[in-house]
């Protein structure tokens, strides 16, 4: 059986970084990846121009719901923006401790 790994990060969409690459690599590995967004960026493959942090309350709903459906076999956070959901809007310490400890 395939190991489950629980990505938290930003969308690149330009396919270059965050969440996608993430989540490819471990396609690449043999395992499932499982992914929550925490911000949406507005950049090409050249330059990040923008970004819009996840709101706590859909964080926490879809992480709730996902966990309640799989439970991974290791975690990945990959969002280390200063702007992001996790130095502005969602109390990250308090999530980990729930979910993560």
């Amino acid at each position: 059986m395939k190991k489950k790994i629980l990505i938290i990060g930003g969308h690149d969409p330009s396919g270059g970084a965050g969440v996608m690459m993430d989540a490819n690599i471990c396609r690449l590995n043999e395992c499932h990846p499982m992914t929550l967004i925490t911000s949406e960026t507005v950049q090409n493959s050249q330059k990040s121009k923008d970004n819009f942090p996840a709101t706590e309350k859909v964080f926490k709903k879809q992480l709730d719901f996902i966990l309640d459906d799989i439970k991974p076999d290791a975690k990945e956070f990959s969002n280390k923006n200063k702007n992001a959901c996790c130095d502005r809007s969602c109390n990250w310490a308090n999530i980990w401790e729930v979910f993560f400890k």
